[in-house]
C-alpha cells in the first residue's frame, strides 16, 4: 500500500472522494496509489492539489511516499 492510498484511507476518503476534493482524475489517483506512476515523477500541480485535499505538505507527501532501499 502507498503512503497515498494509506493516508486516503485514514481520512475516509474514496478515490472518488479524493478526486472531487482535488480535481485529479481518478485514473491518475489509481496511478499513483498502485505505484504505476511515482508520485515524486508528477506534475507539480497534481502533488499540491493532492497535498491540499488531504491537508499535508507537499514535502511530506513526497517525503513519506518514498519506498525503503531493500539491500
Amino acid at each position: 500500500m502507498t503512503f497515498l492510498q494509506q493516508l486516503r484511507k485514514e481520512k475516509g476518503y474514496t478515490q472518488q472522494d479524493l478526486s472531487s476534493l482535488s480535481s485529479i482524475s481518478i485514473s491518475t489517483i489509481q496511478k499513483l496509489e498502485s505505484g504505476v506512476n511515482d508520485i515524486k515523477n508528477a506534475n507539480v500541480s497534481i502533488v499540491m492539489a493532492l497535498a491540499r485535499a488531504l491537508n499535508i505538505s507537499v514535502e511530506e507527501l513526497i517525503r513519506r511516499s518514498e519506498k525503503p532501499i531493500n539491500w
